[in-house]
């Protein structure tokens, strides 16, 4: 093929459009930027191979594919889903889009955490919506699950804890005028229907309980309680282990953690 003219498309001069002349004497326009144009030296009567020229295209198609999906999230907070979504119907290709979404997350245009975060943000001070709902909401929004739980976990932890001592509170006050031995062992008895006896142990060993506390009231973040603790990661995750070990709940997840606290609360009422 036989490059027949160059010229600059806008005044911006960022693009070019060549026209080319193939073999059947058609004449054909493409549109390059500028910076492929300089680096080919494309140029008039200059000849180009099919295979050159399909090279040069792609190319092409992966600067426009990143600049929309940079323009598209530029004045919108977007997920991946929603910008692979746009990309398609523009009808780029796959390995296009992969080169777009990994251009912006590498310049940290692209995050569905961060995405979730201000989501949840906005949404609690207009409406009170439930757990549940936000996490219909983000997942249509195509948000992985892992992330929506993390991330629900860190705003909802707090007021689901409060929930926690609250039932404790009310089984206090449901025994509370009954002698003080009988109120223990009410409290002991409503306890291992929550864990068995031999898990109990766990509870009175000080360090446990107060990394597991720690880790309450870090929202269950891993990095943050280690550094508060001063304590190596690998050192914090085993003595969370030893706490599943222990008792069967694993409270670096939210349920279990809920669980294990609501545990904590009865068996330090039944010894006071």
């Amino acid at each position: 093929m036989k490059i027949i003219n160059v010229k600059q498309k806008n005044k911006q001069k960022t693009n070019c459009i060549i026209s080319l002349v193939n073999v059947t004497n058609e004449i054909e326009n493409i549109e390059l930027n500028i910076d492929i144009v300089v680096r080919e030296q494309l140029k008039k009567n200059m000849n180009i191979s099919e295979e050159m020229l399909n090279k040069l295209i792609l190319e092409q198609q992966i600067i426009n594919a990143k600049q929309i999906a940079f323009n598209y999230v530029s004045y919108k907070k977007r997920t991946k889903k929603q910008v692979i979504d746009k990309l398609k119907q523009m009808n780029f290709k796959n390995e296009e889009i992969n080169l777009a979404i990994e251009n912006l997350i590498n310049n940290k245009l692209l995050d569905d955490e961060i995405y979730a975060k201000c989501f949840i943000k906005d949404i609690m001070l207009t409406k009170k919506i439930g757990k549940n709902k936000i996490f219909d909401m983000l997942y249509i929004k195509g948000i992985d699950k892992e992330i929506i739980t993390s991330v629900l976990n860190d705003f909802f932890i707090d007021d689901t804890l409060d929930t926690a001592i609250i039932v404790a509170e009310r089984k206090l006050k449901s025994i509370k005028n009954k002698p003080i031995e009988k109120i223990k062992q009410s409290l002991f008895n409503h306890l291992i229907t929550l864990i068995d006896k031999k898990s109990l142990e766990i509870l009175n060993d000080n360090e446990s309980m107060e990394t597991a506390e720690v880790f309450f009231k870090n929202s269950l973040n891993i990095s943050e309680t280690a550094r508060i603790m001063f304590l190596h990661r690998n050192t914090l995750i085993y003595r969370l282990d030893k706490i599943e070990k222990a008792t069967g709940l694993n409270i670096k997840h939210f349920n279990d953690a809920v669980t294990f606290r609501l545990i904590s609360i009865l068996h330090k009422l039944s010894n006071e």
